[in-house]
C-alpha cells in the first residue's frame, strides 16, 4: 500500500494495487454537519471489482495536517 498526497491539488491516494489498470470508479461525496469539511472519494475497481485505489478529494477536510504531513508529498 502507498499513500500520496498533493498540497496544491490538496488530493490524496491510497494505493492498494500498483500495477492494476483501473476500468471505473465509483464517487462518494462526504457531507459534514456545516459543510465546511466536505471531502470526495474516488473508488478505483478493475474488472473484477478489486479495489485498486481511493482518491481523496479536499484531503485536508478528512485528515489532520499533522496525518497529511507523514503521507509521501508529491
Amino acid at each position: 500500500m502507498n499513500i500520496t498526497y498533493d498540497s496544491v491539488a490538496d488530493c490524496a491516494y491510497i494505493e492498494f494495487l500498483p500495477h492494476a489498470e483501473p476500468v471505473y470508479f465509483l464517487k462518494c461525496i462526504t457531507p459534514t454537519q456545516n459543510n465546511d469539511n466536505t471531502y470526495e472519494m474516488n473508488i478505483d475497481m478493475d474488472n473484477n471489482g478489486h479495489i485498486i485505489g481511493i482518491e481523496i478529494l479536499f484531503a485536508s477536510n478528512a485528515f489532520p495536517q499533522e496525518t497529511l504531513r507523514t503521507f509521501h508529498q508529491l
